[in-house]
């Protein structure tokens, strides 16, 4: 396989009856067949776009192998959770809010001078273990190597074969997302994993001579379903799959990199608001009552929703995310040197550089979300207060997770600002480790309950500083004039206990939410944060 992969173009003449097909397309054929007279088209111009199947003599791959592109193959970034508030985080990843999206924006792929990127061939962007195994690939001649995406052709087309061509990866095929057909078009495909089961089935039924395909892929879910599908067509064709589920990998940008590209996405959103404001003015149809940011007494009324978000101007603020008590550094390393050991299996912080599981918070004592009420500070001590603890014991949960439980000390007398720990949660804890590949995440750490004690000698005594997080969030200009409500951010809450929530997730889970609390009698104000907190914690959310 040695010639260079030609970035597709999906664009084809579209026939009225096409036309009418894609805006009311028809069921798949059959749960391995997911083909559709619109879908097809599309599939099997993007193959005849890449060359490959025109080469001469004809190609015969008997081997596929598939490689994602987002966190398998390339580094992607996101917004960094240390930087931005979880509500303009989730406002930023959702399709039409700011724009396009996250996903659908080149700003996602923005993390640097493209000069010198392309100079360097994106160094320090790449999945290095992936990018072997696509060296192995392309180096076969009887395997057809591809890479599969579902970021669109359209804005996509030029930049993604850019990146790849800098590192020298010359795929046979670059599989784009290849809907809507032209900018701002009708989507055809309903969600990414559509596109990559049809792209599939394409490939399978264009090349019969394939015998083994194999695939990378970062998201679990979307690995399990791949590994079903193409096992259904390993009964009927005698195919043999293989689909490897890499760990899910990214990069931060540089922070003031990243600042440039956010402010950069809202400017674009500000702009977009002022001339359609402008617009409204002119033909004497602006609304008589502004919209406003979305709160969450919206979530009671319709459910919660960014659709205002997109219609508001947005300026940032710092708003605060929570409150811990951050312990010593040195007190940290002796603390993993200690407990870490003690877990089933014996951990380190070596060990986890590698190994499946990742270091959690060991450092923060977490005292709450957002900012403790006026009683809490005044027994924490104050921002900058220095607050004692001791570990008491270690436990898991799930065998996913591990952390350690601490207790509050006494302040050693005749010290200046000091205080006493608080924090809402029941067990107060740090999180030593957890296991991502199953399904460990660092919040898991306040579902332990199965404690082991630690006694006499063993007990460890940690000092640390009460230390409030802030990170930049949006608020709407439209209102600007009015004093904000001092309602609990259910949202932030949600966020903080469950940090995979996205979009939509959120706003569910935040009804979810709300109708327990109107169960029970919870009114969402200040002074019931512990009672909400409580809640968030104990029912069952899902995704």
């Amino acid at each position: 396989m040695t010639t260079t992969a030609t970035t597709v173009n999906p664009n084809m003449p579209q026939t009225d009856e096409i036309d009418a097909l894609e805006s009311n397309p028809p069921a798949a054929l059959s749960p391995l067949d997911p083909l559709t007279p619109v879908t097809k088209p599309l599939l099997d111009a993007q193959l005849a776009a890449s060359g490959y199947s025109s080469r001469n003599p004809a190609p015969t791959p008997t081997r596929l192998d598939v490689y994602d592109f987002d966190g398998t193959s390339f580094l992607s970034p996101f917004p960094n959770p240390k930087l931005w508030d979880p509500m303009l985080v989730a406002a930023l990843m959702v399709e039409g809010v700011f724009g396009r999206g996250w996903w659908l924006d080149l700003a996602s792929l923005d993390v640097g001078d493209r000069k010198k990127l392309r100079e360097t061939g994106w160094e320090g962007w790449w999945k290095k273990e992936t990018v072997a195994c696509i060296r192995k690939s392309m180096s076969d001649p009887n395997t057809m190597t591809v890479l599969l995406t579902g970021r669109r052709y359209h804005p996509f087309h030029e930049l993604i074969p850019e990146i790849l061509a800098s590192k020298g990866l010359d795929f046979d095929l670059i599989g784009l997302r290849p809907d809507p057909v032209t900018p701002g078009g009708v989507d055809v495909f309903q969600t990414s994993l559509e596109f990559k089961l049809s792209f599939l089935t394409n490939l399978l039924r264009s090349f019969p001579t394939l015998r083994e395909v194999h695939m990378w892929e970062d998201r679990t879910r979307h690995a399990k379903k791949f590994d079903e599908f193409l096992r259904a067509w390993g009964q009927k064709d005698g195919l043999q799959v293989k689909v490897n589920v890499v760990m899910e990998a990214t990069k931060r940008m540089d922070e003031e990199w990243e600042k440039q590209v956010i402010h950069g996405i809202l400017d674009k959103h500000n702009a977009r608001v002022e001339a359609m404001e402008e617009e409204r003015k002119r033909t004497e149809e602006a609304q008589t009552n502004p919209v406003d940011v979305v709160d969450e007494q919206t979530v009671k009324e319709q459910g919660f929703s960014f659709e205002r978000l997109a219609h508001s101007k947005i300026v940032l603020e710092l708003i605060p995310q929570f409150t811990v008590v951050r312990l010593d550094p040195k007190g940290v390393q002796t603390l993993l040197e200690t407990t870490l050991p003690r877990c089933i299996p014996p951990l380190s912080t070596d060990a986890m550089k590698t190994g499946p599981w990742r270091c959690g918070h060991a450092g923060d004592v977490i005292v709450c979300a957002g900012e403790p009420t006026e009683d809490e500070m005044r027994m924490l001590g104050g921002i900058g207060a220095t607050v004692r603890v001791r570990v008491v014991g270690i436990g898991q949960s799930m065998g996913r997770v591990w952390a350690a439980k601490v207790e509050g000390l006494e302040p050693e007398p005749g010290s200046r600002m000091t205080g006493r720990l608080v924090s809402r949660h029941p067990h107060p804890h740090v999180v030593l480790a957890y296991n991502p590949g199953l399904g460990g995440k660092r919040p898991h750490g306040g579902h332990v309950t199965d404690w082991i004690e630690l006694t006499g000698g063993d007990e460890l005594r940690l000092s640390g500083t009460v230390v409030v997080h802030r990170a930049m969030g949006f608020v709407s200009t439209r209102k600007a004039a009015q004093p904000r409500k001092r309602e609990v951010s259910i949202g932030k809450l949600v966020m903080l206990c469950y940090p995979e929530f996205k979009g939509p997730a959120i706003g569910k889970a935040c009804a979810e939410v709300l109708r327990e609390m109107e169960r029970v009698g919870v009114k969402d104000e200040i002074g019931n944060e512990k009672a909400i907190e409580a809640i968030v914690r104990r029912i069952r959310l899902e995704e």
